[in-house]
């Protein structure tokens, strides 16, 4: 029974680490997520779900910088925190419209 505690316990915690070290797919992921990147607000984030509606996908990190309000200086601290082809499912919204 113990060890099955413990086992469970570490299977939360790699969880939780994989989650935390996730990148951000700024082709698919939703507002809540992109808001995670440093300099990215909810205006932002809206700026790129919007960019990527009326353009296609990102085809490279580099794409970011063509949304407004993108500078060098946001590509500078956001570049590895971004990605173009990770999976995950979307977080459901809390506020009601």
């Amino acid at each position: 029974m113990k060890k099955k505690i413990i086992l469970s316990v570490l299977l939360l915690f790699f969880l939780c680490v994989q989650i935390a070290l996730a990148k951000v797919n700024v082709n698919t992921d939703d507002v809540s997520w992109l808001e995670e990147l440093k300099g990215i607000g909810p205006v932002k984030a809206a700026a790129i779900i919007e960019y990527r509606e009326e353009h296609g996908n990102f085809t490279s990190i580099e794409d970011l910088a063509k949304v407004y309000g993108i500078g060098a200086g946001i590509m500078d601290v956001i570049r590895d925190e971004i990605d173009l082809t990770s999976k995950r499912v979307s977080r459901k919204s809390t506020t009601k419209d």
